[in-house]
């Protein structure tokens, strides 16, 4: 399962150095972070920059007690970096950078060839998770509140996935698009995936529905930047199913498809059949 990374992307400190971004990053106090700010006021893991497709950075806060600051406002969802953005973590302002190349005197471009995208169609359970009410809670909350309950559910979330095996492709704010290549030991991992999604909405800290989906998606991506990007019809299915489940109350919803390869490994009942703006007849849809 290919990684996005970002290309001529890097975070410049105050004294002047530079930290190349070739993909994700986890900033925080403890030693394993890609960026290590030994800090009382930082969190062991405290942030992350997001790679995600079209060569986007994400910045997410974990839910860290004293915040993230990107332009002197406290980050409270997922939120896309420019050029010059300034982060501010624990006292510590990193400047973000994003440009062509890093270095243009040893970088070298792309051929032709390699900037040709690569595009195959793959079989992948398509996960698609959203705080219930996010506006409401937003207007209930502070900002430095919003951004511990936030950052502190994404983070969550986001561990559970990848101790799954999946990959989260996106970051959307109020919620995010994990999926899974039908190849990666997913029967095998998704009924534990379920649990402990099962266990945080018994926290309701915050409420956040999910719905599980699984079809043939299209895989694009460019070689030489090494980031992939799934579209097509089913992506579109995962999400309208989000919007069915808000308006059904339904807190999980699994399409028939999904259903089928996981039955197994779940228990659900039925929730009808319904249709999905922008496509043809009624679908049955199950809660697990």
């Amino acid at each position: 399962m290919a990684t996005p990374t970002l290309a001529g992307a890097w975070l410049e400190l105050a004294d002047g150095q530079r930290i190349a971004l070739a993909g994700t990053c986890t900033v925080g106090r403890a030693p394993g972070n890609t960026v290590v700010i030994a800090q009382e006021k930082v969190s062991r893991r405290h942030a992350i920059i997001h790679a995600q497709e079209q060569n986007e950075a994400w910045l997410v806060d974990l839910g860290s007690s004293n915040g993230t600051y990107l332009n002197d406002r406290r980050v409270s969802e997922p939120t896309r970096l420019n050029d010059l953005d300034q982060v501010v973590i624990g006292g510590t302002r990193l400047i973000y950078h994003q440009g062509p190349v890093l270095d243009p005197a040893v970088t070298t471009p792309p051929t032709h060839t390699e900037t040709i995208a690569d595009l195959r169609a793959a079989t992948c359970f398509l996960l698609v998770a959203d705080i219930i009410g996010s506006t409401q809670l937003s207007q209930r909350l502070s900002a430095e509140q919003l951004a511990v309950v936030t950052g502190g559910w994404l983070a969550r979330c986001r561990q559970l996935v990848e101790q799954s095996r999946g990959a989260v492709d996106k970051f959307l704010g109020d919620g995010f698009f994990a999926y899974w290549h039908a190849g990666d030991n997913a029967l095998t991992e998704l009924p534990r995936l379920v649990q402990g999604l099962r266990a945080l909405q018994d926290k309701a800290e915050p409420e956040f529905r999910v719905v599980l989906h699984f079809g043939t998606v299209f895989v694009s991506g460019f070689a030489w930047q090494g980031r992939e990007s799934l579209w097509g019809p089913e992506v579109t299915f995962a999400f309208r199913m989000k919007k069915l489940a808000g308006s059904l109350r339904e807190p999980r919803l699994l399409s028939e498809p999904a259903r089928a390869q996981l039955e197994a490994g779940l228990a659900v009942t039925e929730a009808g059949r319904h249709s999905l703006v922008g496509y043809e007849g009624q679908f049955p849809f199950w809660r697990f």
